[in-house]
């Protein structure tokens, strides 16, 4: 198996229990034989390690703190809006990995003609960048140097 073919060459199942052994939601009675099917190709190690990837950067959103910017044009929505945010803290976490487990999910089993599949992405991924990334910025340089329409976008790398 090619490493730009492996995800068109396993099955949805298959394809599930990797995106679930990669954001730690696996069974216990799969993983060992999951983990062992992983140990053997150089592909499927590729593979868990991208979605890893993706599920850390998630998280790594999470937990970054909203621009002033952000803050300030959810301030002036008023008090009723101000109360909800305060309940946010708490349920961000549980939230970005729901999305997170639910885009790799949607990801890795749709396969539709109109969406790349996941070999194409891992095509993509393999070719060389276009240009160079801007800087990182912020207190902990989480956020690129790039803005659209007002909005930082997130530096994964230094996730």
């Amino acid at each position: 198996m090619h490493n730009r073919d492996v995800g068109s060459q396993l099955s949805p199942a298959e394809l599930a229990e990797l995106a679930a052994l990669a954001d730690g939601t696996l069974a216990d009675d799969r993983r060992a034989e999951v983990e062992a099917k992983v140990a053997a190709s150089r592909e499927l190690q590729a593979l868990v390690a991208r979605q890893r990837r993706s599920v850390l950067a998630t998280r790594t959103l999470a937990t970054d703190e909203p621009t002033p910017s952000l803050q300030a044009a959810v301030e002036s929505l008023g008090p009723r809006h101000a109360r909800r945010r305060r309940r946010a803290p708490r349920f961000a976490l549980a939230g970005a990995l729901a999305v997170a487990t639910a885009v790799v999910a949607a990801v890795l089993l749709s396969g539709g003609p109109g969406a790349p599949t996941v070999a194409d992405a891992a095509r993509l991924a393999a070719e060389s960048p276009t240009g160079s990334a801007p800087h990182g910025v912020g207190s902990a340089g989480t956020r690129l140097a790039v803005a659209v329409g007002g909005v930082t976008f997130p530096d994964f790398a230094r996730a």
